[in-house]
């Protein structure tokens, strides 16, 4: 008996270290993504990773936006760019808006004051239409009406993952649920490197990095290679690239250029670039590529709808006590070894009169995500300062 019991015991234990990496990840993608307010909007933005190659790394710890002193989240592209402040923008919680105008109010979202992000967010500017259909979900209702059970069984159909009962705790008869989902996963088909240390941001400390140190027409650079395409190369200061992932309907871009008084009109100011140059050039030998790398996950409270009443008849005086969104990004060099063939960067020679472009992203740039047919990101990100990077 004491035989087969010490048996068992490593049988379990190879399981336990054979499979404990992926149940991590499990837990980490449905722990903290979920959480019932009056308002709910949920986002898990760009974690690059592949699981077959990957161990799983610690979640960092659920940040409270208010307690962030130089980085601001909104529910509007619209919003405008602040001095020295980081902004970040997602689509989920416009698709929750939408969701509770279509399903719940119906019809425009009427507050007490004048509130212009809430005729904005009216508006129905961007949300489900901008974000894959396969990666959303989006549900609106009242508790005694089985909202709740519905989202774990959208969550059950289209994610295969129960929804976390954590996420979604039962509240009063009549509270409103509306709640929104996120889920992307990228992977690069070859790991960058890792170049801790090497990007000093604004002249500040020194910030965790990937990318490419020095580019070489060597294994394995050439499959690195195929993976930056570059955009509008004006200086080592003013460029756009794109980061090609395994994903077959996103986009990745990361633009080191002069901010529009709008995140808005910043974005559009990339996409007419890239339009205006739409063959993109691989990087030359000696260039090198340094991207900062991220890791957050921050629970944002847009104060400046919370504490109004609506004015709409049937819900007269209800307030807007809660509304949260989560935001969950990492962006760092992890990516799936393949053995499928990688295309070759251009076998262009260095010549004499060409300089190395230096592509390094140390002042202020612009992080998007989106669907490749859309000109309208589903993830935009403003960077003037380090506060949410690793150090």
């Amino acid at each position: 008996m004491h035989i087969c019991t010490h048996a068992l015991m490593h049988l379990l234990c190879f399981f336990l270290n054979r499979f404990r990496f992926r149940s991590r990840i499990l837990e980490m993608n449905i722990n903290k993504f979920g959480i019932y307010a009056v308002f709910s909007a949920i986002a898990l933005i760009a974690l690059f990773r592949n699981p077959s190659v990957i161990g799983a790394a610690d979640t960092p710890s659920l940040i409270d936006s208010r307690n962030l002193q130089n980085t601001v989240f909104t529910p509007l592209l619209q919003s405008e760019i602040e001095p020295g402040k980081n902004l970040v923008y997602c689509a989920s919680f416009q698709a929750a808006w939408n969701e509770f105008i279509d399903t719940v109010i119906h019809e425009p979202v009427l507050v007490e004051g004048d509130s212009l992000p809430v005729r904005m967010l009216n508006k129905k500017f961007g949300g489900n239409n901008v974000i894959p259909e396969e990666l959303f979900i989006a549900a609106a209702g009242f508790e005694e009406a089985g909202i709740i059970e519905r989202i774990r069984v959208m969550f059950k159909d289209k994610f295969r993952l129960e929804a976390p009962p954590g996420n979604l705790n039962p509240g009063a008869p009549g509270d409103i649920l509306v709640y929104a989902y996120l889920r992307r996963e990228f992977s690069f088909k070859i790991e960058f490197e890792n170049l801790p240390g090497l990007v000093l941001f604004n002249n500040d400390s020194p910030v965790r990095a990937f990318g490419i140190q020095r580019f070489t027409f060597d294994e394995p650079h050439q499959g690195l290679a195929a993976q930056v395409e570059i955009f509008d190369f004006k200086n080592d200061n003013d460029f756009i690239i794109r980061l090609k992932s395994l994903s077959l309907e996103d986009e990745l871009i990361l633009a080191k250029i002069k901010p529009l008084p709008t995140l808005l009109e910043t974005v559009n100011q990339a996409f007419l670039r890239i339009s205006a140059n739409p063959y993109p050039t691989g990087l030359f030998e000696g260039e090198t590529v340094r991207i900062p790398k991220f890791d957050f996950d921050i629970s944002s409270y847009f104060t400046e709808f919370m504490g109004r009443s609506l004015l709409n008849r049937e819900f007269y005086g209800r307030p807007l006590n809660r509304m949260i969104q989560v935001v969950r990004f990492k962006l760092n060099e992890k990516g799936a070894l393949f053995s499928a063939e990688t295309v070759r960067g251009e076998d262009q020679p260095l010549t004499l009169e060409t300089v190395p472009r230096k592509l390094i992203f140390n002042s202020p740039f612009l992080v998007l995500i989106k669907k490749k047919k859309c000109q309208q990101p589903y993830f935009a990100m403003w960077i003037e300062n380090t506060e949410l990077m690793l150090k």
